[in-house]
């Protein structure tokens, strides 16, 4: 146990050890692409074909997803990484979508060449804390690229699997 922090950055250094994948979320409004950088994203159900994402209300594409009610999921590769610094600032975003090859299918931006791409419908929306919890019923499953090599996201940076060995099973 940390003795010498708070209870709040106590939470950080734990939360910096929770891995997880990098995902770029997109959705539109008007003509207009928004997006966010996500490492809150959760598969729920797969029946009906359901997964979370978890939106701070401050961010930009907070309202536009609230009003279109579909958004699109694009669960980035480790040759992506480069992506996550492209879409995370502020000064870029009405050049973000001029990195990267995207193409709009059921009226949401998808990235050509993501690991996999999932197009929702807004099905439920929670408010926790500063978040809003956007359940998505996937409408279309776009797997793209056939090799995997996810992008991680572990203590506070962008990292690339250390093995693709099995660990568990046959």
């Amino acid at each position: 146990m940390i003795m010498s922090t708070t209870a709040s950055e106590t939470y950080r250094l734990g939360m910096r050890r929770l891995a997880s994948g990098v995902s770029i979320v997109t959705t539109v409004e008007g003509e207009r692409p928004h997006s966010l950088v996500a490492t809150a994203v959760t598969s729920v159900t797969a029946n009906p074909w359901t997964l979370l994402v978890c939106v701070n209300r401050r961010a930009s594409i907070y309202l536009p997803l609230r009003t279109n009610g579909r958004f699109c999921v694009n669960v980035l590769s480790e040759n992506q990484a480069e992506l996550t610094r492209v879409f995370s600032d502020t000064d870029q975003r009405d050049t973000r979508f001029d990195h990267g090859e995207w193409r709009t299918v059921l009226g949401v931006p998808v990235l050509r060449d993501s690991e996999v791409a999932f197009i929702c419908n807004v099905s439920e929306q929670v408010e926790v804390g500063s978040h809003d919890v956007f359940f998505g019923q996937i409408q279309e499953v776009l797997e793209i690229e056939t090799t995997t090599n996810p992008l991680i996201w572990y203590d506070g940076a962008c990292r690339e699997l250390a093995s693709k060995k099995l660990l568990t099973g046959e």
